[in-house]
């Protein structure tokens, strides 16, 4: 048999190669630095397919290759193609689909807010640096932000940091990263998400919120089969796309 591998372009920070033996492709990924583990994501992809969400599943990690001098880790393809290379005639019931995986996401825990750590090679359970999401939201808008956005918008984030929850906010997985272009679909059939170089503990509608700013279009169907799995609160709305 050949084996044979190839840039994916998916996959933006992590560096991710097509693996192909005997007609089966799967997904070799490579951690960004020697220091910074895959097991934390491989124990993310294990936990969403325990929680039934469509994603790939792992096939083989090694903690730390010598040779690459990188964490490694071998995945499943999800099939078909994601929405931003072949968008369906009618999207809408692969957005419901990928709205109901997204809170299958969003019920795996995790003990903190932030970035997920990648300092241990084989975590019992995904943890991140903040304590608190107010912590969180404190250190995303401590950074510069000249340059990056116009005076008002700046404006609008800094009071839209210091909003108040009405009620206390628990740490779940978040994708990170969630926009149409990790949503894949095969002859117009959902198939599932991928990518999962970003996870984060955060709120619900911090996956929300990034799709509403990316794809607007897709996000009432992504809110359709989110309900279908768990309800959205009153105040979901102004969370994830605070009026002008």
């Amino acid at each position: 048999d050949e084996l044979t591998f190839e840039p994916a372009r998916n996959g933006r920070s992590t560096p991710v190669f097509r693996a192909g033996l005997d007609g089966q492709m799967s997904y070799l990924r490579l951690s960004e630095t020697s220091e910074a583990s895959l097991g934390p994501e491989a124990v993310a992809h294990e936990a969403l397919l325990s929680y039934g969400a469509h994603v790939p599943t792992v096939i083989g990690y090694d903690a730390f290759d010598r040779v690459l001098d990188r964490s490694v880790m071998l995945t499943t393809a999800i099939p078909g193609s994601s929405l931003d290379d072949a968008m369906p005639t009618d999207p809408s019931a692969v957005l419901i689909a990928a709205g109901a995986d997204l809170a299958r996401i969003h019920q795996v825990p995790v003990d903190g807010f932030g970035w997920v750590r990648r300092d241990d090679p084989f975590p019992a359970r995904l943890s991140a640096p903040f304590a608190d999401w107010d912590a969180f939201v404190t250190n995303l808008t401590s950074r510069p932000l000249d340059g990056w956005f116009d005076p008002a918008l700046i404006a609008r984030l800094e009071a839209l940091a210091q909003l108040a929850p009405a009620d206390p906010i628990h740490a779940a997985l978040a994708h990170g990263d969630f926009d149409t272009s990790h949503i894949f679909a095969l002859n117009e059939q959902y198939t599932g998400i991928i990518d999962f170089g970003e996870i984060c503990g955060a709120e619900p509608t911090f996956d929300l919120g990034h799709l509403a700013l990316h794809a607007p279009a897709a996000l009432p169907f992504i809110l359709q089969g989110y309900a279908s799995v768990t309800p959205l609160s009153e105040d979901a709305s102004r969370q994830i796309a605070a009026p002008a």
